[in-house]
């Protein structure tokens, strides 16, 4: 039988609630997620529209599949992001584990498949109609924990990151600064923080005017 279990955020803050296999999914803002199946059926089906964080019970008997804008993801136990744009496009992040993302083509009855593992992106482009992966993006799960993890990253990504999630403005001229590597993890830390870890680090320096940071040798 199907029991529709829907759970939706329209609050101001992210949420995080118990799926009926036991798995965790966190919703973004605006999101819901239509869980579909009950227990004595042979996959966890369901279809997620926004944004989400899975943290999925393994089962190896039951694969744990979402649709997911035109293609979907499919899974046995693992942790990923999941955002659906523009209600057609899917970027998939990956924390731990192994994802399958899938895109059944229209005008075949093929249907494209990409393996990714911890560390990887997955996208799925609609207008291309195809499937590609990258990095994991450094920035895809500040949303959920407000967590970064820079793993021999050069500066000059981690200022983007930053400037991208705290809506600033980060300059930096300097190359020998911009293609020096972090390796660390900052959590719930604002970007001034941040910044003077970085700075006593490399012993560099910093300035602030209004919205935009400048970065510069010492």
């Amino acid at each position: 039988g199907q029991n529709q279990i829907v759970v939706s955020n329209y609050s101001d803050s992210v949420q995080t609630d118990t799926l009926p296999d036991g798995s965790l999914v966190t919703l973004n803002k605006n999101s819901k997620l239509t869980y579909l199946s009950s227990a004595d059926d042979t996959q966890r089906n369901m279809v997620l529209e926004g944004e989400a964080f899975f943290e999925v019970v393994r089962d190896t008997l039951r694969p744990f599949v979402i649709k997911a804008g035109m293609g979907g993801v499919r899974v046995l136990g693992t942790s990923f992001n999941v955002k659906v744009t523009n209600e057609t496009n899917v970027t998939v992040d990956v924390v731990a584990g192994l994802v399958e993302l899938f895109y059944p083509m229209n005008s075949s009855p093929d249907t494209l498949r990409l393996q990714l593992k911890a560390g990887e992106r997955g996208i799925l482009s609609h207008q291309q109609k195809k499937l590609f992966s990258d990095r994991a993006s450094l920035s895809s799960l500040f949303w959920n924990d407000n967590t970064f993890v820079f793993k021999n990253r050069p500066l000059k990504d981690v200022f983007e990151v930053l400037s991208e999630c705290y809506k600033v403005k980060i300059v930096c001229e300097d190359n020998y600064i911009n293609y020096t590597n972090l390796s660390t993890t900052f959590k719930n830390k604002n970007v001034d923080e941040i910044l003077d870890v970085i700075a006593a680090t490399f012993d560099i320096s910093y300035s602030r005017e209004g919205n935009t940071y400048r970065i510069y040798s010492q």
